[in-house]
């Protein structure tokens, strides 16, 4: 049976409909007109705030938005309506989701809730009367089961809405409604999604995407659509206009993917100012935007030239990636979520960089999918949860709990490979801060792929094999102890490479002297690794240093420039980016591949120096290279290394961390790659009795 109940201390009276009698203001003025709308906004902010009730324990709220009777109460900006109580534990009437940005905007409007003002933001405000103005008037804004409602029942629309259906003064009751928010996105008959106002070409983005929904779902008819469009001079406009859409702040958002993913069901609709986009235009989008022959399209000439001036010559590829990552995720939900032994490190790093208002919601966007996660692999409810889930706890103690909660659930500790530099004093040095978005950093973006299981090689890298962690947390969860082993001490670090003009080098007999400081360091490290018994030949410390150069922040190209230093004639490469921009700033692979074999068909030697002039247009990220105390070679991500920092294996963790010593503690500063220790060759020494296990408090 359906329950649906007012507050219950209602201002005033209720019809048996269940909506409230607006206030004798609106009573007084059912049509505003534009002339009385100044002098009515003044006696509207006088009225009274609107007092929410108190929720019953797995209740949630839902507004009855009044729609417009007559076309100048649709041409009104008074937003009118009710809200009610029904029980999540019930059968729930049938209403939308709306999922919006609250925007920057400090400024509020006002909208009559059972006659009293309830202030809300002015992109909320945009985004409800045009959804009230459009509903009255469109088949597409109108759910299917609201059109065969008698007339007297189709004056509201009903819907959930974060910022109205939750009180947000009260930490409280936003702390527990978050936990809620699966089963609100699962059970809504449908999502909203408010992009915000239309640019002036909004027109030509909505017409796009609906043709493209209307075309056959396959290759042929894809493949003909997209040769007509490209064909016309004016598509460039068309194009733009795509990019104005997916540049909404929406896209942006934190909440987003589990809005989305959670509430699409694949009958979603954008609301783009006044155009209406189907979830199925939006999806077609992703298959067009990606297409090779848009990429050629986006070449030529006339149309490089134009995107090559304009805000889009960075900006297209980020917001295509961004709208196809989103929808990615939403596609493979109930396939990928499985494989994960817990999903929320992944997703947290998914979101990293998206904007929230609150810092905590970047950890708490996520909630809904982690639970979908546990009924998916049917994980017992009553499992012990180690995260803060409290909007009146400081964003510090909140991202501390994430490290517990990753802790608890996966035995792992790759989150310390999401951490940065340490340089925010008011952070832990070992709990990421979610809210700042890290391009940079080993395996910082990747990090949360290692928690895919069942797959045959489900990690690039295993520096600890697949051990569990050792970990433990002070009771302030200021302090967080690990269990691993000491491996190395940085002994010298490599000077920023800057590609110089022209490359010089002068030789006395066998020694290579080069004037590029860069060089002169990759020099130290080839007679380093050449004098270590480890490296073996020649042949063997060639490798290892190349390796070194060439491994990027994600971990990748190691197995694949491996296999081209065996057989350099078999130049089979896999690894690919995004044509000019690959959005993480990844190396140039394939061509340093062409210039290293075009090398080794022309030396006679394995030796480095005639190699090394590729660095000049391959290797011009801020990387740094350095030494060890045990005679290895290793790269690091970010700015911030000092000789004297360690090199440490910790256990439960993909990769080697970099630690700094702080008098008996130490300091977090991100994953780091060590070649020799990346597959395990740690763990077999300390099995070998080589090396001993330690505790390290980090701060």
């Amino acid at each position: 049976m359906t329950m649906e109940r007012p507050p219950a201390m209602l201002p005033s009276g209720a019809h048996e409909s269940g909506l409230a009698e607006p206030s004798s203001l609106i009573r007084q003025h059912p049509n505003l007109s534009a002339k009385s709308t100044d002098n009515v906004n003044a006696k509207l902010y006088q009225s009274k705030l609107y007092q929410y009730c108190p929720l019953r324990p797995g209740e949630i709220r839902l507004l009855k938005l009044r729609l417009p009777t007559s076309r100048k109460s649709k041409d009104s900006d008074f937003l009118i309506g009710e809200i009610v109580h029904v029980s999540l534990n019930n059968k729930l009437p049938k209403y939308e989701a709306l999922s919006y940005v609250w925007g920057t905007d400090d400024s509020n409007e006002s909208m009559i809730i059972g006659g009293r003002r309830l202030p809300i933001k002015p992109n909320l405000a945009a985004g409800l009367r045009q959804l009230r103005q459009d509903f009255a008037s469109s088949n597409v804004s109108q759910p299917l089961w609201q059109r065969h409602l008698p007339r007297r029942l189709r004056n509201f629309r009903r819907i959930w809405i974060d910022a109205i259906c939750i009180n947000q003064a009260d930490f409280h009751e936003r702390s527990s409604q978050v936990q809620l928010m699966r089963d609100i996105y699962m059970r809504c008959d449908r999502l909203v999604i408010w992009l915000g106002p239309a640019y002036a070409d909004g027109q030509l983005a909505a017409k796009f995407l609906e043709e493209l929904a209307r075309i056959k779902d396959d290759e042929d008819s894809l493949k003909l659509f997209s040769t007509e469009k490209l064909a016309l001079e004016s598509f460039i406009e068309t194009y733009q206009a795509i990019l104005r859409l997916l540049k909404s702040p929406w896209f942006r958002r934190a909440w987003i993917l589990q809005e989305y993913v959670l509430g699409a069901k694949g009958r979603a609709l954008f609301q783009y100012g006044g155009h209406q986009i189907s979830q199925v235009s939006m999806v077609r989008s992703t298959n067009f935007l990606t297409r090779l022959d848009l990429n050629t399209w986006r070449k030529e000439p006339n149309i490089a030239d134009i995107l090559k001036r304009s805000e889009w010559a960075i900006l297209q590829h980020q917001l295509i990636l961004q709208w196809c990552k989103f929808h990615f995720v939403y596609c493979t939900i109930y396939t990928v979520l499985p494989l994960q032994r817990f999903p929320f490190l992944h997703l947290l790093v998914h979101l990293r960089g998206a904007a929230s208002t609150d810092p905590r919601d970047m950890v708490y966007a996520t909630l809904g999918m982690t639970r979908l996660h546990d009924d998916l692999v049917e994980t017992p409810t009553h499992r012990t949860s180690g995260l803060i889930i409290d909007y009146a706890a400081t964003v510090q103690d909140v991202f501390a709990s994430v490290v517990r909660e990753l802790v608890l659930k996966s035995k792992r500790l790759n989150v310390l490979l999401a951490c940065s530099e340490g340089r925010n004093p008011i952070h832990r040095s070992w709990a990421p801060v979610w809210n700042e978005d890290v391009t940079r950093g080993f395996l910082a973006t990747s990090c949360g792929d290692y928690d895919i299981v069942h797959l045959d090689d489900p990690t690039e890298f295993w520096a600890s094999g697949q051990i569990d962690c050792v970990a433990s947390f002070s009771d302030s969860l200021s302090i967080l102890t690990v269990r691993g082993i000491d491996w190395t001490i940085v002994r010298s670090i490599s000077p920023t490479y800057r590609p110089s003009p022209s490359y010089t080098s002068q030789s006395s007999g066998s020694v290579v002297y080069f004037e590029d400081p860069f060089l002169q360091f990759c020099h130290l490290c080839w007679t380093t690794l050449r004098a270590c018994s480890a490296s073996g030949s020649d042949v063997d410390a060639f490798k290892v240093l190349w390796r070194t150069l060439l491994v990027n922040e994600r971990g990748g190209y190691h197995d694949k420039f491996c296999t081209s230093l065996v057989s350099p004639t078999d130049m089979t490469v896999q690894a690919g980016d995004l044509d000019e921009y690959n959005g993480r700033g990844l190396l140039p692979f394939n061509s340093i591949l062409e210039k290293l074999q075009a090398l080794f068909q022309l030396t006679t030697t394995w030796s480095h120096p005639a190699l090394l002039p590729a660095l000049k247009e391959a290797f011009g990220s801020p990387d740094w290279i350095f030494t060890t105390e045990r005679g290895s070679v290793g790269k690091f991500f970010n700015t911030d290394i000092q000789v004297g920092d360690v090199a440490t294996i910790v256990l439960g963790c993909a990769a080697p961390i970099l630690l700094r010593p702080i008098g008996t503690q130490f300091q977090v500063l991100g994953g780091v790659y060590v070649d020799g220790i990346m597959f395990g060759e740690a763990m077999e020494a300390l099995e070998r009795g080589e090396v001993e296990l330690r505790d390290f408090e980090l701060i």
